[in-house]
């Protein structure tokens, strides 16, 4: 790959005058090995080696941004070395900057062309970069149709109940996966001790009986320590975690797809060689329990047994994502540009695949919303014809003889939509340099208008899941209400 980008000489020092402070704790020589622990031997052979550890440091932090050459996945090696810096100085303030200045050589990549912004498949670093991957598409497609298929036959039950559990699943950061691993490592270690005390059993007595009763701790310890992680950094950075909502909606409907293990705990196999737990096996990588389905009768039995309470929770909640992802579509409005600032969020804003989704969204809402102000008539006609088929709960999101209130949230979203993609495109016309900024009052301007994006967005999802919710509890109706007028009524009577 030549041409590959690389951060700017003032960003470069930035990033290591960073590192060599003291309260990030990274000149420790200790910490290379670990910022340096997803890299090959053969590429760690080639950076050089200094008797100082602070200028270790910065040479180390130099030369991965002079090389062009990506390892693995493709991701960029100061990508890479950065994302490990992040998880290793988190919770301090200087974490977040880490992992700007990775979010930024990211955004430079996909300008430069250095990566292709879709793929058929994905692999665990491009979902979580939120590239799109066909596979994950035509899985949401399916798993959506087979949702309002049974919402049909059946209710709409599992599709509320899935909508309203998203957001706690939702709320992830690197943050949160940090401290749930912290919470889990006290468990692996006495559950690793217990095994050290059954290797004098025979083999046929630790399979069958003891791998069965550690199984079903480690998969309690993994969702209350998943639980633990989350509740605390939203405690802790509520409004951080917050944003994190629709950027890992996306990656969810539109960048993972079956070809990414299932992870027990979230984030485990992008974090896998910075995580620092003495019994890593106990956390049985889903491609490594999948794998063990093709072996023989021994593998196959420990398979199921670790199959079905750690990875069979994660497939199902993966698909249950997919399944009610119509619900939460207009988070596709913001799902890449809340965590970033300046030329990166206005390369999103014209490049990225979920910018390009929330343009084609905006064309459909503005022609449905607009068909409704033009053309009422005809949508009376449509309203009449829906009433004599069984198309409940589609007439219910569409409102075919009315225009609601969070119908026309979305519309003013979908002309924001292109609104912001014109400036975007324009700034960037006109200062093609990598290097050119936006000024700071054009920046918040921007962030203003994000920050409307978004309230509009969780306004539309709410409406919609209290109107999926109503087909099966017969909630009072919104109408063209800003609320349910009957709700308080409604809740005092049940």
């Amino acid at each position: 790959m030549t041409g590959a980008p690389r951060l700017q000489v003032d960003e470069l020092e930035r990033v290591a005058t960073l590192a060599v402070a003291v309260d990030a704790g990274l000149a420790d020589p200790s910490k290379r090995a670990l910022l340096l622990g997803a890299f090959s031997e053969d590429f760690k052979a080639r950076l050089a080696v200094y008797a100082v550890p602070r200028a270790q440091l910065v040479a180390d932090i130099a030369m991965l941004n002079s090389i062009e050459a990506a390892e693995g996945d493709g991701e960029l090696p100061l990508v890479r070395w950065l994302r490990a810096a992040a998880w290793h100085t988190e919770p301090r303030p200087v974490a977040r900057e880490f992992r700007e200045a990775a979010e930024r050589l990211r955004t430079l990549a996909a300008e430069g062309g250095a990566r292709r912004r879709w793929q058929w498949r994905c692999t665990v670093e491009s979902a979580h970069d939120g590239v799109v991957s066909v596979l994950a598409v035509v899985e949401t497609a399916l798993a959506s149709a087979l949702f309002y298929w049974i919402a049909v036959r059946f209710g709409t039950w599992h599709l509320t109940a899935a909508a309203v559990i998203a957001p706690f699943l939702l709320l992830q950061t690197e943050r949160s996966v940090k401290a749930g691993f912290k919470a889990l490592e006290t468990t692996l270690d006495l559950l690793g001790r217990v095994i050290n005390k059954t290797e004098d059993l025979p083999e046929a007595v630790a399979i069958v009986v003891v791998a069965p009763l550690l199984v079903i701790p480690l998969a309690l310890a993994t969702i209350l320590a998943r639980l633990a992680g989350t509740v605390w950094t939203l405690l802790a950075s509520p409004l951080l975690t917050i944003q994190e909502l629709p950027r890992n909606w996306w990656r969810n409907i539109a960048s993972r797809d079956s070809g990414h293990p299932p992870e027990p705990m979230p984030g485990y196999q992008r974090n896998r060689t910075a995580i620092d737990v003495g019994e890593e096996v106990l956390l049985a990588p889903g491609e490594e329990v999948l794998n063990a389905l093709g072996g023989n009768a021994e593998d196959k039995y420990l398979a199921i047994v670790f199959l079905i309470p750690l990875i069979l929770p994660s497939i199902v909640y993966r698909w249950s994502l997919k399944g009610s992802a119509l619900l939460y579509l207009p988070f596709v409005w913001i799902a890449r540009t809340t965590h970033i600032r300046g030329r990166a969020r206005l390369l999103t804003l014209v490049h990225a695949g979920a910018s390009k989704a929330a343009r084609l969204l905006a064309v459909f809402t503005l022609l449905l919303v607009g068909s409704k102000l033009l053309l009422g008539g005809l949508w009376i006609e449509i309203a009449a014809w829906f009433e004599s088929r069984p198309l409940e709960l589609l007439e219910t999101l569409l409102a075919p003889a009315e225009i609601p209130l969070w119908q026309l949230a979305s519309f003013t979203n979908a002309i924001l939509a292109w609104l912001v993609y014109f400036v975007a495109s324009g700034f960037l016309a006109r200062h093609p340099q990598q290097t050119a900024e936006p000024s700071r009052a054009f920046d918040d301007g921007l962030s203003a208008v994000m920050v409307l994006r978004g309230c509009l967005s969780v306004y539309a999802i709410v409406v919609s899941i209290y109107l999926v919710a109503g087909l099966e509890w017969s909630l009072p109706p919104i109408g063209e209400s800003l609320l349910p007028p009957g709700l308080g009524d409604w809740l005092w009577r049940s």
